[in-house]
């Protein structure tokens, strides 16, 4: 946490008041005292793998409050896109005549920010969705969006190197590490389903933390 308020602290005169409101509800966050802490698992559905050949088609977010999913203030928005969607509907299955009625990037932003507020963010492969949740916040408050987050891939990896030494292909995806925790199968690459699925995922794991 300490590099991170560094971070936040490097890049304050490049963000806008609205992202520094939200790095300062980061402050009590104590990451490795996951009871203590109030999380938003988040999901994106997007056109390619990184933003500079892709864009957003969906976000949904699902809540974490005292150890326990909050579905009511759960959220799935789909997004308007400059371009068509091409091939990757084949994956999410949204295609353009979908996306009439859909919020553009600037009208899901403060809707993820209030949601966000005091929160520890959750993913399965960060990477990826931080890497377009940047883009974003660069765009429209001048710097990245620069808070915690717990990604269960990395965690699960974690786990599977010290018990077996090649993890194989797949094994990481997020349906293959559910299975390990004895999680019902969810159909993939739908944002709102991954989501809840990573919130899931991520109890799991802290559970069996506990009962070590």
């Amino acid at each position: 946490m300490l590099s991170l308020r560094l971070r936040q602290y490097w890049h304050r005169r490049q963000a806008d008041a609205t992202l520094q409101t939200l790095w300062q509800s980061s402050n009590k966050v104590r990451l490795g005292q996951y009871h203590e802490n109030r999380y938003l698992a988040v999901d994106l559905e997007t056109t390619a793998l990184n933003p500079d050949e892709g864009e957003v088609v969906s976000i949904a977010w699902v809540p974490l409050e005292n150890g326990q999913i909050d579905m009511g203030q759960a959220a799935h928005y789909l997004l308007s896109t400059n371009d068509s969607v091409g091939h990757s509907a084949t994956f999410h299955h949204i295609r353009d005549c979908d996306l009439g009625e859909a919020l553009s990037v600037s009208e899901v932003m403060p809707l993820f920010f209030e949601a966000l507020k005091g929160r520890v963010l959750i993913f399965h492969c960060a990477a990826m969705d931080m890497a377009f949740l940047d883009q974003w916040c660069v765009r429209l408050h001048g710097a990245r969006l620069l808070m915690p987050f717990v990604d269960t891939l990395t965690v699960e990896r974690k786990r599977l190197d010290s018990r077996q030494p090649i993890i194989r292909s797949g094994e990481l995806r997020l349906g293959q590490c559910r299975k390990r925790y004895n999680l019902p199968e969810y159909p993939p690459h739908n944002a709102m389903s991954d989501a809840l699925a990573t919130a899931e995922l991520f109890l799991a794991m802290m559970a069996s933390k506990r009962s070590v």
